[in-house]
């Protein structure tokens, strides 16, 4: 299911957590709102997430302060969305697709998806990210400065 919503939309007024967390969208709107509020609250993690960093979430999984020994992982979809809200950027994703990111700060790669048995292990290997390309594993392998850290999409 593909889901667009311009940043320019204003945040829902909607309470009830079956609109907000059980509707069609799977909640992923309400994470991107989410972070829509915290970037005007809390400046450090939307600067952050501005410079390509993945920082730790305490409400989704997929980003991370420090490297960890696996630097390839698997992430929560609702975790990008709410990265999404802190850039301040359009929510524009698609619940049939994957997001591969890089961190900026910690050089961890992280895949972003709905497939909640896939983020819920611990780690990545190097098949299961094949489809990602060469660059992704690469990117997180690599060195762990000097290199820009985006979307491989």
């Amino acid at each position: 299911m593909r889901i667009s919503v311009p940043i320019s939309s204003e945040l829902r007024s909607e309470s009830t957590p079956d609109v907000l967390w059980r509707g069609e969208d799977k909640g992923l709107i309400q994470a991107w709102e989410i972070g829509r509020r915290q970037s005007s609250d809390q400046s450090d993690v939307a600067k952050r997430a501005k410079q390509d960093e993945l920082p730790a979430s305490t409400i989704f999984q997929g980003g991370q302060d420090e490297r960890l020994t696996t630097p390839v992982q698997f992430g929560s979809l609702h975790y990008y969305c709410i990265w999404l809200g802190w850039r301040g950027q359009d929510l524009e994703v698609d619940t049939d697709q994957e997001y591969p990111l890089v961190c900026s700060r910690t050089k961890m790669g992280v895949v972003f998806t709905i497939d909640s048995k896939k983020f819920l292990t611990s780690g990545m290997t190097k098949k299961q990210a094949e489809p990602y390309g060469e660059a992704f594993w690469a990117a997180a392998h690599g060195p762990r400065s000097g290199t820009q850290a985006t979307s491989l999409l």
